[in-house]
């Protein structure tokens, strides 16, 4: 499973649990981080777990998600996280520049591990 040993994957991912521990455990706040990093890292790591899925399903270890398929999954989330889910309860907030983050970590993606 060398996608989930990719480097761009394996420090998102271990960036992304350090600042949940931060946050959550510890209690330090950094409010640009709390704010848009999980939804920066979001997308590099769901999209590395289904890539390595598909490579292992299909014992092809030169697949690649297509950037169209890359773009699909990044428009449907950013539509549920920031307008359904704000729509549904009041617990969540709609921010649009949360969707600038989630293309940016697609960008991150597809330009970095999907290769």
């Amino acid at each position: 499973m060398r996608t989930l040993k990719h480097p761009v994957f394996v420090i998102c991912a271990l960036i992304f649990v350090l600042h949940q521990v931060a946050q959550k455990v510890m209690g330090i706040s950094i409010p640009f981080a709390d704010a848009y990093l999980d939804n920066l890292l979001c997308l590099p790591v769901l999209l590395s777990f289904l890539l390595a899925e598909r490579r292992w399903w299909w014992r092809r270890a030169d697949y690649v998600i297509p950037a169209s398929e890359v773009a699909i999954i990044t428009i449907f989330l950013t539509l549920l996280f920031e307008l359904a889910f704000p729509y549904w309860s009041a617990a969540f907030t709609a921010d649009y520049w949360d969707a600038a983050a989630y293309a940016v970590g697609a960008g991150l993606f597809y330009f970095t591990i999907n290769r």
